[in-house]
């Protein structure tokens, strides 16, 4: 199963979020953890379960570091694409 495209997929409040993406601190009450994929079968493939998959959330937020980390992959494609740009040559041939 998958969860890709899904609102939870990244969001600071998912109580599934992976340690990597989490900044300590970052959120402030325990009571705003949200354990929506824990009763999705998306998440865990039980079928038993519903399906909670949700393309939006009124709570949805970013934590820092992905949105660090997308910023970084962001420049790193603008700065390959300024590469092949300025790499690239007219080659004149054929007949005159």
């Amino acid at each position: 199963m998958s969860c890709y495209g899904c609102a939870c997929d990244h969001c600071l409040y998912n109580a599934e979020l992976e340690a990597w993406y989490m900044t300590p601190g970052e959120v402030q009450n325990a009571e705003d953890i949200c354990f929506c994929c824990d009763e999705c079968k998306h998440y865990d493939g039980d079928f038993s379960k519903r399906s909670q998959w949700r393309p939006d959330c009124p709570r949805h937020k970013l934590p820092e570091k992905y949105l660090e980390m997308q910023r970084i992959v962001e420049q790193r494609r603008a700065r390959a694409a300024e590469t092949r740009r300025r790499n690239f040559q007219i080659i004149k041939g054929g007949k005159p």
